[in-house]
């Protein structure tokens, strides 16, 4: 593939950019995005990663990009947090996928939802980036899809930061990765 890589200044790659937003082959994915596991996260990044995919979200409101909400199903486990689930609500085309473990595809209507609406690219969004959305991540790219994501759209519960640093060199090498969610928003 040659869409991989942090965004720079390829012409190409601008042009697939605007394929990512214009064509109707994109959606979004939202993982885990559930209190029980926000709560985990410092308050600042917490609060960050928020207001960064309600940033996105509202772009997908007035944009009609398909959503789907990936949660985690498991005894005392919330829905996703109130917020993002009232602005996913605004999007015509949204939808609910539970899943048991970390990788989103082990549940079948994943896949099958993403194939009914013919897309071509993920935006991934949620928590947590070493393991949920990666391993999302490497499954989508595993069946053809291109991935992207933000710096502050994605992030780590505070004990594993440490993680962190090496999946975003992995995000950088696997998908479209923007180390300011401002550039995404500003090419979308």
């Amino acid at each position: 593939m040659d869409l991989l890589g942090t965004v720079g200044c390829d012409a190409d790659l601008e042009k697939k950019l605007s394929e990512f937003s214009t064509n109707g082959n994109t959606a979004s994915l939202v993982i885990d995005m559930q209190p029980q596991f926000l709560q985990k996260i410092e308050d600042n990044e917490r609060e960050n990663l928020i207001r960064s995919q309600l940033m996105m979200l509202d772009l997908f409101v007035q944009r009609d990009i398909p959503t789907i909400v990936l949660e985690y199903l498991h005894f005392g486990v919330d829905r996703t947090n109130q917020e993002i689930r009232e602005r996913v609500e605004k999007i015509p085309r949204h939808s609910y996928v539970t899943k048991t473990n970390d990788d989103g595809f082990k549940n079948p209507e994943l896949a099958h939802q993403l194939k009914l609406l013919n897309v071509k690219f993920l935006l991934l969004m949620g928590i947590n980036a070493s393991y949920c959305v990666k391993k999302t991540a490497k499954s989508a790219l595993s069946k053809g899809y291109v991935i992207f994501t933000a710096r502050q759209l994605i992030a780590n519960q505070s004990h594993t930061q440490t993680l962190f640093h090496d999946d975003i060199l992995w995000y950088e090498k696997n998908g479209v990765y923007f180390p300011d969610v401002q550039n995404m928003y500003g090419l979308l």
